[in-house]
């Protein structure tokens, strides 16, 4: 059987590339033979699908002066040369995008880490997200690590980051009204913990289904949890892994 009625993009650890995996279930995944990017220090794509067009924001130069650019494509497999959205700045880093598009305002944001912490702007198009006229400061890196991800569901604007304490990664989550903020952290933080890092959050229908990376000894692979929002009471309800609720969480 093809799979081909989900798509998910992919970044590789390090700077190896970015590939694209297929599924019809949303849990089992496989992935296409041939990366789509590997040769320009790729990683971590955010993709939005508008209009017959698959908009990108990656991250490029992820080992050296890490920036964001910009590659559209009217087939999600072809994409054209890029274009900078958050240039390069010496000695800083900024990577980890995440496009969204707002319902509520018809507006695209663009989040991402830099040395500083999780950045926003906004703009009437994605390809406005390079001018940096509404750009500000979210939350300041000493109180998160990276890997902004938006999600809007029932009112409510869900911003999820990743944190390392020294000795392991967890994923926090901050809520609002706003796209921009001011953001609160939910009571039930950390979310996940335990090597568990850059969370991805999506809806379909009234299910939210979670993605994000674990770490075990060295190797980081992609873990899955989905929830019933329909039944879920509180944030850490949502992340129910398949089989049973998750362990509890160690407090921070």
């Amino acid at each position: 059987m093809v799979l081909t009625t989900y798509w998910g993009y992919y970044g590789t650890t390090d700077c190896a590339g970015i590939g694209l995996a297929r599924s019809n279930d949303l849990v089992n995944w496989v992935k296409d033979p041939a990366p789509l990017f590997n040769q320009d220090g790729e990683r971590w794509p955010s993709v939005l699908h508008v209009g017959g067009t698959f908009y990108m924001a990656h991250t490029r130069d992820y080992c050296g002066t890490s920036h964001i650019v910009l590659r559209t494509s009217t087939d999600g497999l072809n994409f054209g040369a890029y274009q900078v959205l958050v240039a390069p700045q010496s000695g800083l880093r900024n990577q980890n995008p995440n496009l969204f598009f707002d319902p509520n305002t018809n507006l695209f944001y663009l989040y991402w880490w830099s040395s500083f912490g999780v950045k926003v702007r906004s703009a009437t198009t994605v390809a406005g997200l390079s001018n940096s006229a509404s750009e500000q400061l979210l939350i300041p890196a000493d109180q998160c690590r990276a890997a902004p991800h938006m999600l809007y569901y029932n009112n409510t604007y869900f911003l999820s980051v990743e944190t390392n304490d020294g000795v392991t990664w967890s994923t926090w989550i901050y809520s609002s009204p706003s796209p921009t903020g001011p953001f609160q952290l939910l009571p039930d933080n950390p979310i996940l913990t335990d090597g568990s890092a850059c969370l991805f959050q999506h809806v379909f229908g009234s299910t939210l289904h979670d993605y994000y990376c674990k770490l075990t000894g060295s190797t980081w692979t992609i873990d899955y949890r989905s929830a019933d929002l329909t039944t879920a009471g509180n944030r850490s309800a949502f992340l129910t892994p398949p089989g049973g609720p998750p362990p509890a969480e160690p407090g921070p």
